[in-house]
């Protein structure tokens, strides 16, 4: 790899592959790779970028589709279906303006989440609303607009509210935003997770979150304004942010456990620790000791393999130490 022609790179990638999902945890290896996801992926550790070209695309008007149900097993199954309209998003990027595309986004909000969104009052959300998804697609799109409605009005008995598309922004921030500013004012520190799996193992981690949403119930004193879980997020790539808010020593102690327990199941389901936010120099207690995130993913052979990379793009060390676990 050369870099303008004033350097030459000589360096081996790592042996292990990226889970073939959403992705941000640590390089990015897959077969055929372009090395510029080196870089994408590399949090700042190889260098710093002078200049970024970035392509837009003209601006389409959205349709907005925020369903309330009654029945949180409902609402998994129809986030199923909703799941396969998926927009492909190399064929939007050979051509954008094409009017049948499918859904570009795909969000989930559990019972709890709700309940904070509830709070705010701006939005009627029935009390017994167990579950929301959220959808966007093009406006122009009909052959997308048809099937939801279709998928709707199967589960007409269901669906026990809609949010209007034109608060669907609003109500989709209004529970971080809140969580944020609840935080703050207490002086609490919640554990959030940014796990991704693939679509065939997403039931089980679901599953898990659950079990684990229960036990905060049981097990965990309220934060005043929260309840004692949430877990919301973008269900199209199965990758939802459980919220876990202890507020006190012995229940964060709980939530460290169950949070390791976590990584344990994503890891054995081939999915990743971190699909969107990356890892930073964030390390879990696991094996006796603190781990970096990375070490459960690709094992200590993988970080060393990391680290050969980044000595050969940066041998003084400069460039954010710690990060990818690699000093």
């Amino acid at each position: 790899l050369c870099g303008r022609g004033t350097h030459n790179y000589d360096f081996d990638l790592p042996t292990y592959t990226s889970p073939p999902i959403k992705n941000a945890a640590g390089l990015v290896i897959h077969p055929n790779m372009d090395l510029i996801d080196l870089f994408i992926g590399s949090e700042g550790s190889f260098g710093v970028f002078s200049a970024i070209e970035i392509k837009v695309f003209p601006k389409r008007a959205l349709e907005s589709v925020t369903l309330l149900l009654n029945d949180e097993n409902a609402a998994l199954e129809l986030l199923t279906h909703l799941r396969l309209l998926r927009m492909d998003k190399a064929e939007f990027f050979s051509d954008p303006s094409k009017s049948e595309l499918g859904v570009m986004a795909l969000e989930f909000f559990d019972v709890n989440a709700l309940a904070i969104a509830r709070n705010t009052n701006k939005f009627k959300i029935h009390n017994d609303a167990a579950a929301a998804l959220q959808t966007h697609f093009f406006a122009d799109d009909q052959v997308t607009a048809k099937e939801v409605r279709r998928l709707m009005d199967i589960n007409q008995k269901y669906i026990t509210g809609i949010i209007p598309s034109s608060d669907a922004s609003d109500f989709r921030t209004s529970t971080p935003g809140i969580i944020a500013q609840t935080l703050k004012t207490t002086g609490k520190v919640k554990l959030g997770t940014d796990f991704a799996v693939p679509p065939e193992h997403f039931s089980e981690l679901y599953d898990l979150y659950r079990r684990i949403r229960a036990e905060c119930g049981q097990y965990f004193t309220h934060i005043p304004g929260l309840p004692t879980s949430a877990t919301w997020g973008h269900a199209g790539d199965c990758n939802l942010h459980m919220n876990l808010f202890p507020s006190t020593p012995s229940e964060r102690e709980l939530a460290e456990e169950w949070y390791g327990q976590l990584v344990e199941t994503v890891i054995r389901l081939r999915g990743t620790v971190t699909a969107e936010h990356g890892t930073g120099k964030k390390q879990v207690r696991a094996f006796g000791r603190e781990v970096h995130y990375l070490e459960h993913m690709y094992g200590e052979r993988g970080l060393k393999e990391i680290a050969s990379v980044k000595r050969a793009f940066d041998p003084n060390g400069l460039f954010n130490p710690g990060n990818l676990g690699v000093l």
